[in-house]
Order: C-alpha cells, then sequence, then structure tokens
C-alpha cells in the first residue's frame, strides 16, 4: 500500500535540493538518449512522448534515487530503492519459472520507471515482447529513468519484435494474443511478469491461468505498484493464536451489541477474495493469485497524527474558495490564518496527538487502528473490502475502545452518519482528523468529499457575509417574484437539462435541430454557450446567490435576457431579478434563512427542496423531478473531464477565443482524481464535483417512476440511465401546454410586514450579538482562542430560542472555523503570539460583521 510522499523526501531542505540536484542530471541524460531512440525506431509513440504527464510526477527520494508519485495523493509507488526492488522482482521471477529456449512470448504488465524491463529481455530473450501500460503519463515519465536506448538496440540486435500497448489501447491481453499467434503461428509460450497492477489486466491474466473459469476477484482494493510482491511470496498461513481467537470473538461481541447488521454479516463470515497471512513477520492480505498487499512494516510511526500532519492537515488550512470569494472578509480570514500555519511551534515527531473525533479510512494498517482507538473519543470507520474488515477482528482490539466507534463499508453511508450526527449535535467536526494511513483509491476519494464535509460544515458554506446577504435578498425579492408552490405539473414533455460541461459540444447539434419539440433549461453559465450557438432556452436556472453573477450575464445582450424567464433560489441577488422578463423562485431548504423567508406565506404551502446544492444542475433536476416530470434528459451534466483542460464546453466563459484556459481550474478548485465514467471507463473529477454527482444520483434515486437520462461522455450519475443520443418524440403544442401549466405552480407572496422593516429588526439583533462577541474576547484577549471560542459560543446558542433574532444563522458559519482552528492551534501548542495573532484577525472580521450590518 503506497506511503505517503512525506515518508520519502528528506526533511531537510537543503539536502533534499542536493538530491534533486543530483537526479535532475541524470534525468536530462537520459532523456535525451531515450527520445531518440523511440522517436526512431518507435515513430508511433513520437506524438504521445511529446505530452505534458498530468497525474503521475518524477520525484527524488531523500537518498537520491527517483520515484513515482501520484500529484493527486501524494502517493509514492516504489519504496526507498526502486532498482533494487525491481531487481528482485525479476529474480523471483526466473527462479520461480522453467522457461523455454525459443519463441517465448513475455508480456510485461506495467512500465513504471522501467528498472525492470532490460534485465528481463536479457534474462528471458523472447521472441516477441508486448508491454501493457495503460497509464500514458509512466511511459512518459520513464523516458526519464528507464534505459530505452540500451533496450532498444539490445531487440535490434537479438531480433525481438517489441509491441507497446498504450492506455486505452491496453485492454485485451486475449485478444492482443489471439492477433499476434495468427499473424506468427511460430510463437512460443507465453509468461507474464506483473510489475503494475491494473485490475482489469489481473482479472484477465487470471482467467487465463486458471481452466476452472473462477473469478478473480482481487478489484476492490485497487492499488498499483509497491504494494504487490510478486506471485507465490514466502507468506506463512496464519494459524490463529490464543490471544488472536479471543480478540476475535470479543469484537463479535461488541459488533452484536452495537452494530447488529454488521455482526451478522461477520460472525459465520468466510474469505472471499483476501486471507490474512503473516509475510515478513507482519501481518499482511494474500490474495487468490498469491499477491500479498501489505502496510510497509518499515514506516517509522505508524498510526501516528505527526504534528507535521496537524499543521498541514487541508481540512483546517487549505480551503479551496472559489475565485468570486477571494476579495471577502472571510477569505482574508482564512489567508492570515494561513499565514499562522507556519509559526506554529515544532513540538516532537514522536508523540501521538489527540483528537477529539477521527475518521480512520481503511483497516489493513492495524498499527494505525490501535493508535487511532488510544486517541480519540469519536471512532468513524471506513472499510469498503470486507475481507479487510473481517481480517482486523483478529488483529484489532476494537472492542477496548470506551468511546463512540462505528463501521461503515460505503462512503455514502459515512456521509449520512456525519451529516446526522451534526445535524443532531452529536458530532462537532471542529477538533477532528480524517487518517488516511495508506492510499487507496477508492478510500482516497472518499477522503476529498470528506474533506468538502467537514470544511462545508465549518464555515465555508455558511459564513458571515453569505448569511447576510441571504436574509437581505430574501426580504428584497418578495414583492417582485412569484414563488413554487407544492403542486404538481398534470402536462408532460421532455425536458433538456443543459449544464456547461465538455459533453455539451458533443450535443449542440441536436439540440439546434430538434429546439421546438423540447423544453430547455439552460443552467449557470451555460446560457452564454447556448446564445453563442443560437439559441434561446425556456427557462433560465441560476443558484449563486450573488452579485458577481452578473458579470458573464453582462456579457449577453439586455435584449436577450429580458425575453428570459428565471428559475432561481428565494435569497438570489435583487439586480439579477432585473434583467429578466419573470422570475420564479424557490424555497432552497439547504439554505439556514428559509423558515425565516416562509413564514410570509400564510394561505399556501411552498414546495421545499432538499437536494438543490452545490450545482445548479442539481437545482434543476430536483426541482423538475420534484413538481412530476417524466424524463428529464442531462446535457452537458457532466461532473467529470476526460483531461485537466476539458473540464467545461469550448463556448464556455472559462476558455478564451484561442481555447486555452481563462485561470488554471486544477489550481483553483483543487486535485483531481478518477471515477467510473457514465460509458465505461474512467474519467476525472473534482471533489465539489464529485459530492454534487452523489447527491443528484441520491435524488434520483427518491423517484424510481421517473426517468433521468445521462446523455455525457462524463462521470457515472447513480440511477441514471446512460444514453448516448436523445430520442424524443415531441410537439409543438405539448411544449406549450406544458409552459402554461408550469407557470400555474407560482403565486405572490403574502407580506404581513413590510420588507424594510423585517430588515431593519434582523440588523438590530445581529448587531447587539456581534458586540457582544467582541465585548468577550476583548474582555479574554490574552487567553487561549479555544477558550474564547467556547465563551462565544454559549453566547450565540442563547440567541436561538428568540424567534425573531437571527444571529445564530448569521455568525455560526463564521464562528465555526474560528472554533476549528483554535482546536488545532491548541492541539499543536501554539505559542502566545501566535494564539493573541488570531485573536486579532478574528476581532478584525468580527468588526467587519459589525460594519455591515450598520450600514
Amino acid at each position: 500500500m503506497f506511503e505517503s510522499i512525506n515518508y520519502h523526501v528528506d526533511l531537510d531542505t537543503e539536502c533534499q535540493a542536493e538530491a534533486e540536484a543530483a537526479a535532475a542530471v541524470a534525468i536530462v541524460q537520459r532523456s535525451t538518449k531515450n527520445i531518440r531512440a523511440i522517436t526512431r525506431q518507435i515513430p508511433s509513440l513520437a506524438e504521445i512522448i511529446k505530452q505534458k504527464p498530468q497525474r503521475y510526477e518524477i520525484v527524488a527520494n531523500g537518498n537520491k534515487t527517483l520515484n513515482l508519485c501520484l500529484k493527486t495523493a501524494g502517493a509514492m509507488l516504489y519504496g526507498q530503492n526502486p532498482e533494487a526492488e525491481a531487481a528482485n522482482a525479476v529474480a523471483q521471477f526466473l527462479d520461480s519459472k522453467l522457461l523455454p529456449q525459443s519463441n517465448l512470448v513475455l508480456v510485461i504488465i506495467g512500465i513504471g520507471l522501467g528498472y525492470h524491463l532490460l534485465p528481463l529481455l536479457q534474462k528471458t530473450l523472447p521472441r516477441f515482447v508486448i508491454f501493457y501500460e495503460p497509464e500514458p503519463d509512466i511511459l512518459v515519465l520513464s523516458l526519464q529513468s528507464a534505459p530505452w536506448f540500451e533496450l532498444l538496440t539490445f531487440c535490434q540486435a537479438q531480433g525481438i519484435q517489441l509491441f507497446v500497448q498504450l492506455g486505452t489501447s491496453a485492454k485485451s491481453v486475449k485478444a492482443d494474443l489471439d492477433e499476434l499467434k495468427q499473424a506468427y503461428s511460430d510463437a512460443g509460450p507465453v509468461y507474464y511478469f506483473e510489475h503494475l497492477h491494473y485490475p482489469h489486466l489481473a482479472s484477465e491474466l487470471y482467467q487465463q491461468e486458471h481452466s476452472d473459469n473462477s473469478k478473480y476477484c482481487a478489484l476492490t482494493p485497487q492499488f498499483l505498484a509497491s504494494a504487490i510482491s510478486q506471485v507465490n511470496p514466502r507468506t506463512i498461513s496464519l494459524s490463529l493464536s490464543h490471544n488472536e481467537q479471543e480478540c476475535f470473538r470479543k469484537n463479535l461481541a461488541w459488533l452484536a451489541k452495537n452494530q447488529s447488521s454488521l455482526y451478522q454479516k461477520l460472525h459465520s463470515y468466510q474469505w472471499q477474495n483476501w486471507q490474512l497471512v503473516i509475510w515478513q513477520q507482519h501481518y499482511a492480505m494474500q490474495d487468490k493469485c498469491g499477491k500479498v498487499f501489505s502496510v510497509s512494516a518499515n514506516k517509522a510511526h505508524r498510526g501516528t497524527i505527526k504534528q507535521s500532519s496537524l499543521t498541514q492537515d487541508p481540512v483546517v488550512f487549505d480551503f479551496s474558495l472559489p475565485e468570486k470569494l477571494l476579495n471577502t472578509a472571510f477569505a482574508t480570514l482564512f489567508k492570515n490564518v494561513k499565514q499562522l500555519q507556519l509559526t506554529i511551534q515544532t513540538a516532537s515527531e514522536q508523540n501521538a496527538h489527540f483528537v477529539t473525533e477521527r475518521i480512520l479510512l481503511g483497516s489493513a494498517d492495524y498499527e494505525a487502528c490501535g493508535k487511532a482507538l488510544e486517541n480519540s473519543e469519536y471512532l468513524l470507520v471506513l472499510e469498503p473490502d470486507t475481507d479487510f474488515l473481517y481480517a482486523s477482528l483478529f488483529t484489532v482490539a476494537w472492542y477496548q475502545f470506551k468511546g463512540d466507534l462505528y463501521f461503515c463499508q460505503q462512503t455514502a453511508e459515512v456521509e449520512q452518519r456525519i451529516t446526522a450526527q451534526y445535524q443532531s449535535g452529536q458530532l462537532q467536526l471542529t477538533d477532528i482528523f480524517i487518517d488516511q494511513p495508506y492510499y487507496e483509491k477508492t478510500l482516497f476519494s472518499a477522503y476529498h468529499l470528506l474533506l468538502e464535509i467537514v470544511q462545508s460544515c465549518n464555515g465555508k458554506s455558511h459564513y458571515f457575509e453569505k448569511q447576510f446577504a441571504s436574509l437581505n435578498h430574501y426580504y428584497q425579492n418578495i414583492s417582485n417574484a412569484t414563488y413554487l408552490t407544492n403542486k404538481q405539473v398534470s402536462e408532460q414533455a421532455p425536458i433538456f437539462i443543459v449544464g456547461n460541461g465538455p459533453s455539451l459540444d458533443l450535443h449542440i447539434d441536436y439540440v439546434v435541430k430538434h429546439r421546438k419539440n423540447l423544453i430547455l433549461i439552460s443552467c449557470g453559465t451555460a446560457l452564454i454557450t447556448l446564445h453563442r450557438n443560437g439559441l434561446t432556452p425556456d427557462y433560465h436556472m441560476e443558484l449563486e446567490r450573488g452579485a458577481d453573477t452578473l458579470f458573464y450575464l453582462n456579457k449577453l445582450p439586455a435584449s436577450y435576457l429580458k425575453h428570459l424567464t428565471l428559475i432561481g433560489p428565494a435569497d438570489i441577488h435583487p439586480a439579477i431579478l432585473a434583467v429578466f422578463q419573470k422570475n420564479l423562485l424557490v424555497s432552497v431548504e439547504n439554505t439556514d434563512v428559509h423558515q425565516e423567508f416562509t413564514s410570509n406565506f400564510t394561505h399556501f404551502s411552498l414546495l421545499q427542496l432538499n437536494y438543490s446544492y452545490y450545482t445548479v444542475t442539481n437545482f434543476a433536476v430536483d426541482l423538475f423531478l420534484s413538481i412530476g416530470v417524466q424524463k428529464l434528459y442531462l446535457i452537458g451534466v457532466d461532473f467529470g473531464f476526460k483531461n485537466q483542460n476539458s473540464h467545461h464546453a469550448r463556448d464556455s466563459v472559462y476558455f478564451q477565443q484561442d481555447g486555452s484556459q481563462l485561470y488554471d481550474y486544477e489550481q483553483t478548485h483543487g486535485s483531481a482524481y478518477v471515477i467510473n465514467a457514465n460509458f465505461g471507463g474512467e474519467c476525472l473529477t473534482i471533489s465539489s464535483f464529485d459530492m454534487a454527482r452523489k447527491l443528484m444520483g441520491e435524488r434520483i434515486a427518491l423517484s424510481p417512476a421517473q426517468q433521468v437520462f445521462n446523455c455525457n461522455d462524463g462521470a457515472a450519475i447513480t440511477s441514471s440511465i446512460p444514453l448516448r443520443i436523445p430520442n424524443i418524440t415531441c410537439t409543438l403544442s405539448t411544449t406549450n401546454a406544458f409552459k402554461q401549466d408550469f407557470l400555474t405552480l407560482f403565486v405572490e407572496a403574502n407580506l404581513t410586514t413590510k420588507f424594510e422593516e423585517l430588515t431593519q429588526q434582523f440588523k438590530e439583533k445581529g448587531q447587539y450579538c456581534v458586540k457582544q462577541l467582541l465585548s468577550c474576547l476583548d474582555e479574554n484577549i490574552n487567553a487561549a482562542p479555544i477558550y474564547i471560542a467556547s465563551l462565544q459560543r454559549q453566547i450565540l446558542n442563547s440567541t436561538i430560542s428568540n424567534k425573531i433574532d437571527h444571529s445564530y444563522t448569521l455568525f455560526d458559519g463564521s464562528l465555526r472555523y474560528f472554533e476549528m482552528v483554535s482546536s488545532r492551534f491548541y492541539r499543536c501548542q501554539a505559542e502566545a503570539r501566535t494564539n493573541l495573532a488570531l485573536c486579532q484577525f478574528w476581532r478584525t472580521y468580527l468588526q467587519h460583521c459589525l460594519f455591515r450590518l450598520s450600514l
């Protein structure tokens, strides 16, 4: 299982720089020679090797050896000495095989750094060699490390025919071998050397090597390279000791009492794809093929939360704020905290740190599991693979935990539990650590989703400026729009929900051709793409509330907008309403202020939408499913992209006229990672897209009688129906009937108090509350920030019982951010001057809040 890059680089920056400089010289020399050789002898790869790697990079270990790093995870594919690892793997392969003297076909899975390639060919002298590398990045990077020049020269001298199957071509070993044997009837027996582990290829190899047609199921933990020992390693079947059996018995008893559904699953469980073994004197898991997956036994301080882990924790210190929020006071507070992050005093790296709440991703690092039990009060464990979870019952004394412990096997289950316990007050999420002891694909994706949830709960989604604007806008809009009631449509028509994802480019011609026979819904910036292609939507939807939305709307002709009907949240900025012909507003329940708003409707029941957040396309799907539309077609709703530079439609505002990005999308929105694609295979996504995708899937699942067609070459959306080309049969009269019926669902508000009075009321209450918070801060300015935060929490909570006081809604998110940072400074034993600086920054922010309320 992959280790973090932090365990490989030299913490002494000067020594690490020296290692990188030494590696750079060798890289330049080898790259130049390799590029010439490949361009000359394998011209089909000439264009590919010019590409810039996106997902992987070459890095230097602290000991001056090279390594491969998965950038988005900071995970290393090899250990400290990749050349020695490759040599050992080749030796083990040769020891286990009785190779023929001629016509050998050698299949090599994975190029990696390439240290294994030349020794394998020199020792086996094959007639044919087929390289499989599903990751083109890795081939490109291998030019910096592998002896390609020497290898190609050797093949030429020995008459070895070499084939490279790269990227999407690296799919089917069987089909390629059948083709080879048809072309070369004298091709001999086939031998396989698996250097990197790609699950789809590993499954096929297993099928070919086992005549019983049994399925190779070792696919769930998608590790790649250094986690894998070659087939038939020296493992010891585990003969359970009394201690292991007793641990298992007590863990089962604990499960029977505390998590009965999991107990029913595990109490008579049998190994499916993996089993627990002893390897190199440590516990490990071994699959059907004999491959061993194990956390490095040499990893120092396994399971401890190191000081650097706390001070560099992305959950606390790396809020990826959208560009439009970078000028807010909240963003300034965040940037000031980032500066203080560098001044937190360095504590001993040997010490484990206690945190109140911990989420542990994966149960295969048994040392990490034990440390988590010792240093947490609340522990939530995510382990998707049942074999791995079952193994931990023998090796980890879960039953000894005195706090709140719960096991989950799906990321969605973790999300639901965290959300429910946060809303009920069981979880605070301010003193929390998401513990990822090792890299694994599913767990890595879960980390990003959980990070987004925790940050959203701690101010990112409901800081003061956002809440203040929402309340203001609610009351200003109430006399200028109509609102969606809790009714359903009686007419039906095909609804095309158009996002601005890259797949919009694939379907724009179809939409133009069939425009009169469908209801066209533009979502956010997709409106610009539609306008550039001569299209006018029936309805335009916005979820963003801020006036900055006008920035892109103003790129469109005013006359064009004045022919459009807007559908938006009830707290959208009033200036946005002014540019449209008609405004239809909806109460979106995920906003904390909707209850204050809905009290103004005394004769109507407003429809409350529960799944209308993260993206405007979520809003659209939630709305039209909720009013009873039977068929929705998603166009440009990708939630993913095939490469880093294709994240939106080409005609969108995210690209300039020459096709280049307007700004570095990954740098602004966070690192991309791989998920399943809609039409098979994989695509890239970012955490905010992934959360929106999952939420949309949950919403669609609530309406099984209705159909949502995903027509995009992007991410798979659970419960939607993949459909490459829409197929609609509808008439103009049908669409007109739907539009007339749709308008009957909206009514005007019944104001009992003038909005000016309501606005003044919440401002006065807010001013009084923030003055109390400032007074509390000034009186305790030399105290620890965590103590000040606790006093301010008491003040804010006391306002909840007053129905006309919205202070809790206004300040809860921002205070939660201060509580989270204060907790982390406390755990890191921040110096007094650092604590004082934090309090001063917090004071400046509260003064800004007071100023806004007084306007």
